[in-house]
């Protein structure tokens, strides 16, 4: 149950977003970007990658310890989760933090 309704808040947050950012004219975008920019940024350095780390850890870890593939399999998908945002979004990451205020 807690599961599905965490699916559910997730769906619905996803949604929200997408609707709330759909809305926005460029200029509105770009000031958001610049006004969350500096928040996000810090955060997904300093708390992403060691989450990631922990969570494929526990997850290969517990595999080893019970021989069950799904442990490895989640524990795969975490670590995705890092080179998606390594490979994928570090252009764009690397493209915001050189950008001044005009380039957003």
């Amino acid at each position: 149950l807690v599961v599905f309704v965490s699916y559910l808040l997730f769906i619905l947050g996803a949604i929200l977003s997408t609707l709330t950012t759909k809305e926005k004219t460029a200029e509105e975008m770009a000031k958001f970007v610049k006004t969350s920019f500096h928040v996000w940024r810090p955060s997904g350095r300093y708390y992403m990658f060691p989450l990631i780390c922990t969570t494929t850890f526990t997850h290969v870890s517990t595999w080893y310890i019970t021989g069950q593939n799904t442990w490895l399999v989640s524990g795969a998908l975490a670590a995705s989760v890092a080179a998606y945002t390594a490979v994928i979004l570090g252009e764009d990451i690397s493209s915001l933090l050189k950008a001044s205020s005009k380039d957003v």
